[in-house]
Parts: C-alpha cells; structure tokens; sequence
C-alpha cells in the first residue's frame, strides 16, 4: 500500500531518501496529440509516492484527452541520448494517463490507441517534454551587512553555501514595503558552493532587504535582513603622502632655468570631509610640498643657482565616486603661502651668496583620480596649477603634479539598530 503526497519535498532524483536536500522539478514541454479529425494538446503533472518504509518518489503523470471509443491506450516513452531517441518504457491502460517515474533528461511519448474491438485506431504524435534536476540553494553566510550607495565601497555581496548554480537568479527584496518590486542583480556569479552579486546603485534605496537566491525550478533561499544606506560614515579623514615633481611654467623664478622639470619632490596632504550628499562630498585640505630646482647662466657673470621651493595651502575639497568601483574624482581649490630660499652661486670670484627667502603667496587648483585599492587605503594620480602673487614681473606659475598613497579613516559611523 502507497499513500500519494502532493507536497514538493527536498529528495534527489527517484528512488528519494529522506534527509536528502534537492528534488526533482518538472518543466513540461506542451505536447500535441493529433487525432484524424483534429490536434489536442496533452498536459503533465507531477507528485510524491511515499511507501510504507518511509522510501519517497517522484512520479510523474502523463495525460492525455479521453477517446469514448477507446478500450485501451498503449503508451510508448523513448529518452534521448546523444541525440537519438531510444524506448525506454511501454505501458497499456485503459485510463487516459498513466504514472511513471523517470529521472531528469529529455523525453518523448506517443499514445496508441485501440479501439473497442481492440484494434489499432491511431497514434498521437510526439509529445515531448523534459525532467530537469532542480537544487535548492543554501546561503550559510553572506558579507556585507550593508551596502552604502554613495561611498563607493563596492556594492557587492559574497555568499558561501550550497548549491549556486549559473542558471539561478539574485534578488535584493525589500522587507519594508509588501507592494515594492524585487532588485535583480546586475552580476550574479555562482561558484557552487560560494557566489558573488552585485547592483547598480541607481536602482538601490536606502532601507532593509533580504537576499534571495532563485535556482531554475523555483527553489529559493534568502539571508538577511541587510542594510542598504547613503553613506558608512558621517565624516571622513584622509592622510596621504607621495611623490610631486615640478614642471616650472612662466615667471622671473624659472627663467633661469635650463631644463622645464624639476624631477625632486615629495607632497603630503591631508582632508576632512564634513558633508555628503548624493551630487558629492565636500571637505576641507590642506597640504604641504617641498621641490628641489636649479639653473645656471644667470646674469652677466654666468652664475649657478638652486633653490628649494616649500609651500603650504589649504582650502576647500570636493569628491565624487565614480561608478567603477573604487574610484572617485577629486577636484580642489586651495590659498597660501610659498617660501623660495635661493642659494646662489657666482662662477667668478668663488662666491657664494647668503639664502635668500621670500614669502610670496599663492593659489592653486587641482584635480585627481582617485583609487581605492583596499578598504582603507587608496593611491591618488592628478596635478595641483599654483599661481604665485609676487610683487616681482613676471609672476610665476607651475605646475606639480602627483601620485600619493593615503589612508582613510571614517568617523562617527552609523550603528545598525538593534
């Protein structure tokens, strides 16, 4: 004695153990019957058959339309392998479907049917249809907590578990609101045991969600809840340091020189940001540089002269992450002061002057690109355009550019409520 249970359970392919955790899925293919008269579609179906000892299997029901003319119906499946169909069951029964258990792969049936004299009347044409083996998806862990639109963090999940497969799908569910449309991934990346998705941050909205993992035949599973937030942090500090050479441009301070680059020099900086907003960050910064130059043939008596040119500016920063992740653009406008100790050198006489320092300020404008290579630590590429305001004509202009190595630190960061 069998009892019929119409429940979806997890087992793997016919013969099903309990405690097994996948189960067979159906995708029927829509078959067509063809009497003489006309053509008539076939459905199919599928349940659990549990024994007595507790032994489950997938049964699949193959239908057809009735024929009151018909004593009995000869059923005829054939599976396909390496591209060729092969018969595989036939069965006759005068009801108009029979119960059957195959495991997944690609199948085909045809419907004899005899007549009340138990004759041969007719054959249906193929139907075909497919078993597919349907996994359910396990997430045991998932990284982040939360994701935040507007830091350029990355807006990426990593899942371990069970079960990620290529044809499944990943969501972003919003718990907040019934009525709100699940966010599909814009990557989804499974690796078995282990997968990674992300999203656009245009699509995202700050609130909370739950992760969900869809494999083909509807099996699913979710984690979470997570958190989707503007920023992870209030504030920000950033610390770098590197190297910043001088392309001397205009003016009476680099007329002298011989060649248009003056190659030693070293940049620190360092910023706060205080206000984000989705259009950008804004901060405040301040730095300070060093660069080493020298020329020769000044005046009439040809002489040598070197100079170490320092300089400390701040002013206002603005900083915006771009969409590639990890990446943002930084742009600058900053006011100060520029010392110049020239130390000039006559060839004639052997005479060595005494330094000569002069304050002069200045203003300049910057812009970089800036790279975020690790959570905390970012390389930066740009040039700072420096205007000095001497009383000397011409004034002098230059331009530094740079690349550094930061350090970034957030402030007053946002605890997740209990």
């Amino acid at each position: 004695m069998t009892k019929i249970n119409t429940r979806m359970v997890q087992k793997s392919a016919a013969p099903f153990f309990p405690g097994f955790r996948i189960i067979a899925a159906l995708l029927f293919a829509a078959g067509i019957l063809a009497a003489p008269a006309a053509a008539q579609e076939t459905t199919g179906a599928y349940f659990i058959r549990e024994s007595e000892t507790g032994e489950q299997t997938i049964v699949q029901r193959l239908r057809w339309p009735d024929d009151e003319n018909a004593a009995r119906y000869e059923v005829v499946v054939e599976r396909e392998r390496s591209g060729a169909f092969a018969e595989i069951h036939r069965e006759s029964t005068d009801r108009s479907y029979v119960d059957i258990s195959l495991g997944p792969g690609r199948y085909r049936y045809q419907v004899r049917v005899f007549n009340l004299l138990n004759q041969f009347e007719y054959a249906t044409n193929w139907a075909s249809f497919s078993i597919i083996l349907a996994l359910r998806p396990e997430i045991a862990a998932h990284t982040p907590d939360a994701l935040y639109i507007h830091d350029g963090d990355g807006w990426e999940f990593k899942l371990t578990g069970a079960n990620f497969i290529e044809a499944g799908e990943a969501y972003l569910v919003p718990l907040e609101e019934d009525s709100a449309q699940p966010i599909a991934a814009k990557t989804y990346l499974p690796e078995g045991d282990k997968a990674s998705l992300s999203f656009n941050p245009a699509e995202l909205r700050p609130g909370a969600y739950r992760i969900l993992v869809r494999n083909p035949g509807g099996l699913e599973a979710s984690a979470g809840p997570v958190d989707v937030d503007l920023f992870s942090s209030s504030y920000d500090l950033h610390l770098s340091a590197g190297y910043a050479p001088l392309l001397p441009l205009y003016g009476y301070l680099f007329d002298a020189l011989d060649k248009k680059f003056a190659p030693l020099g070293m940049d620190i900086r360092g910023a706060f940001i205080f206000l984000k907003r989705p259009w950008g960050f804004l901060g405040a910064e301040a730095n300070i540089s060093l660069n080493y130059l020298s020329g020769s043939g000044v005046g009439s008596g040809g002489a040598d002269f070197s100079a170490f040119i320092t300089g400390a500016e701040a002013g206002l920063l603005y900083r915006k992450t771009l969409p590639l992740r990890g990446f943002a653009f930084n742009a600058r406008l900053r006011g100060g002061i520029n010392a110049a100790p020239l130390r000039l050198v006559f060839d004639y006489q052997n005479y060595t002057s005494e330094p000569l320092t002069s304050w002069v300020p200045l203003a300049s404008l910057g812009l970089s690109l800036e790279w975020r290579f690790l959570p905390f630590l970012y390389a930066e590429l740009g040039a700072d355009y420096a205007h000095l305001f001497s009383p000397d004509a011409p004034q002098p202009g230059f331009l530094r550019p740079f690349i550094n190595v930061g350090w970034r630190y957030g402030l007053s960061k946002r605890k997740k409520e209990p």
